[in-house]
């Protein structure tokens, strides 16, 4: 399990690499801080935004999306959301893409050329690498003279090992594709944008696979160990019966 140092340092460094949102069409709901222990696969859930078409969340891990198709029908009516609404909201950001993209398009039709002048007006998307690079660089090893200096380097290194290993590749892909979006949307690319969106998708729900599969070898796990107590409980009850055997046929 991260220590709350760990996830502090992580939280640091998604801030850093995705500190510009999409914007949206509508103006969500913020909800109070209320932390919720399950929800659609994630643990220690705070609700942080109420959108149409789904549910911006914190969570033990990172932060997601919960799409309005992974909610109950009962979570679905606590926030007020419908099949309706999600379609619809998607529906306008998709024509307000477009719309931007076809003024975009206008004014660069309006333009007088200058072909002295090269012009590169596509975004640069980052990949999931350049992530983990750049949580590496923007976060600095501690100083020897903190006084909490070895809890504050274990969580460091433990975060720069996680990292190296793998075991942040999905977060480092979600924010990628999160950044990826909000470009797509402000260079009026609805196809690059959904594009994106779907990709956010499928790493909330491989999340979201991994927790449950950790859950279930930790359970494993568990009951190996509650094996293993009672087999070593029954050879010790074997062994003081034998001798106890031994003893009355001494007598």
């Amino acid at each position: 399990m991260k220590t709350t140092a760990s996830r502090i340092l992580i939280a640091i460094a998604l801030a850093s690499v995705c500190a510009a949102q999409t914007p949206e069409p509508t103006s969500p709901a913020e909800t109070e801080n209320k932390v919720i222990p399950e929800m659609s696969g994630y643990k220690s859930v705070t609700i942080h935004r109420v959108e149409p078409d789904g549910l911006r969340i914190i969570h033990e891990a990172g932060a997601a999306k919960i799409p309005i198709e992974k909610l109950t029908d009962e979570q679905r009516t606590e926030y007020g959301l419908t099949t309706e609404g999600a379609t619809e909201y998607r529906r306008r950001i998709a024509a307000n893409a477009a719309e931007a993209q076809a003024r975009q398009q206008d004014a660069a039709r309006a333009e007088p050329r200058q072909p002295a002048t090269p012009r590169n007006e596509a975004p640069t998307y980052i990949s999931a690498d350049q992530v983990k690079a750049t949580w590496v660089k923007s976060l600095k090893a501690p100083r020897s003279l903190d006084p909490n200096y070895s809890k504050i380097i274990k969580s460091y290194r433990d975060f720069i090992a996680d990292i190296k290993a793998g075991n942040r590749d999905l977060d480092a892909q979600e924010t990628a594709a999160a950044y990826n979006k909000a470009l797509a949307v402000r260079a009026g690319n609805a196809e690059m944008a959904n594009t994106f969106e779907n990709e956010l998708a499928r790493i909330s729900e491989a999340k979201a696979a991994a927790a449950a599969l950790a859950q279930r070898e930790a359970e494993a796990r568990r009951q190996r160990l509650d094996f293993m107590r009672l087999e070593s409980e029954l050879q010790s009850i074997d062994r003081r019966l034998r001798n106890l055997d031994t003893t009355i046929r001494g007598w």
